[in-house]
């Protein structure tokens, strides 16, 4: 029988090794941290209540925490997932996964496929008549990044020298080289927004975050690419750089091409369609919240 605290190996392969420790699943570079701070069970997770909210609703709360190990300081994120029951219910019988348990899959699936995205540190869930009803997962903070919907306007605001005009072009380019790649692997992440995306100036890298609705299936079906498009396209023009032409040399460096065919087009069209449509949504959102009922 495992004793408390024993950890048992469930991953060696992939740049992620994986114990079982407690009831939790851990990411084994962290065990130490967080049995030195008590944090090392689900239980004592799901009553931490220190740290700093950074959302919470009545799907989810994120907490942004600070934990020392050896002198060394280390920043973690627990989400703490606990829907109600009806929408429990709701996502069993559509067989939809936006959960915890779906971010934390999806987390490990990208870094064994080399993505950047967020480092997974914990997971553990709570079951009720074999149907999750509560979840946590833990993942650490992305160091010397920045979300790209601010890093954009901050570092591309006119007027830009050539300088400025050629590195614009190149991040354009690499992002689209990003979504390109995630698409042809069958993913659509569903909340493709900048917000989404983290910079690293350091080594001019990419992340991808906020996992939990992000599906994969054996090709990304049309609507979901226009889902994704649209979004990114849509957040991108809230930064106040990103100009028509930027626009073009995206498409274009996400199709692969030197110039727009005539098949490129009714893309082109519908992914403008759903960035309207996002607007009009969000204006509709914003005019609610100004004159509640």
């Amino acid at each position: 029988m495992e004793e408390e605290g024993e950890e048992k190996a469930l991953r060696k392969t992939g740049p992620i090794s994986l114990v079982r420790h407690n009831d939790l699943v851990v990411n084994e570079k962290f065990i130490d941290v967080l049995q030195k701070n008590n944090l090392d069970d689900l239980l004592s997770l799901s009553n931490y209540g220190g740290g700093t909210v950074l959302k919470k609703n009545v799907f989810r709360s994120v907490t942004k925490i600070e934990l020392s190990e050896g002198g060394v300081s280390r920043t973690l994120y627990l989400k703490k997932h606990n829907p109600p029951r009806r929408e429990r219910i709701k996502s069993l019988l559509l067989r939809r996964r936006e959960d915890a348990e779906n971010e934390w899959k999806n987390l490990l699936l990208l870094h064994d496929l080399g993505f950047g995205t967020a480092t997974p540190v914990a997971y553990g869930e709570k079951k009720k008549f074999g149907v999750t009803s509560f979840s946590v997962t833990v993942t650490e903070h992305l160091y010397g990044t920045e979300k790209l919907e601010s890093y954009l306007p901050r570092r591309f605001t006119p007027p830009l020298g050539p300088g400025g005009i050629s590195e614009k072009r190149v991040l354009i380019n690499k992002i689209a080289a990003l979504t390109r790649e995630f698409h042809a692997m069958g993913f659509n992440h569903q909340d493709y927004y900048l917000g989404h995306l983290f910079f690293r100036e350091e080594d001019g890298r990419i992340l991808i975050l906020d996992l939990q609705r992000m599906k994969r299936r054996a090709a990304i079906r049309n609507r979901d690419r226009i889902k994704d498009l649209g979004q990114l396209c849509y957040s991108a023009g809230l930064t106040g750089v990103f100009t028509n032409p930027d626009f073009m040399r995206f498409v274009l460096a996400y199709l692969g091409r030197e110039t727009v065919e005539e098949n490129d087009k009714r893309l082109i069209r519908r992914v403008m369609a759903k960035k309207a449509r996002i607007a009009r949504h969000d204006r509709k959102l914003l005019m609610r919240k100004a004159h509640p009922q």
